[in-house]
């Protein structure tokens, strides 16, 4: 999260409440705050938190895995972007069956 909140302090010119918010996330001790994920479709996910009783919600582009699908589609296998864990890639590995 604090790699995705750089790119969009970045982005922005204003601060935005929802990306103070996910600072204070990623400062925060583990344990402290819930996030539940849903999948929107390709490459989009909705994202709840909760933390300290104060609910935020905010739409995730995933565009890490975009990329390496696009890449993949290229016959391009060799890339940093592959080292990269991007949310796709921390759900699947931790999904429950």
């Amino acid at each position: 999260m604090r790699v995705v909140n750089l790119h969009h302090e970045m982005q922005l010119k204003e601060r935005s409440e929802i990306l103070e918010y996910r600072k204070r996330i990623v400062l925060a001790e583990v344990g402290s705050f819930e996030i539940y994920v849903e999948s929107l479709g390709a490459f989009a996910y909705g994202i709840i938190c909760v933390h300290e009783e104060v609910v935020k919600e905010w739409i995730h582009m995933d565009g890490i895995s975009e990329e390496r699908e696009r890449l993949e589609e290229k016959g391009i296998f060799e890339h940093p972007i592959f080292e990269i864990t991007c949310l796709t890639d921390i759900l699947r590995d931790n999904k429950e069956d």
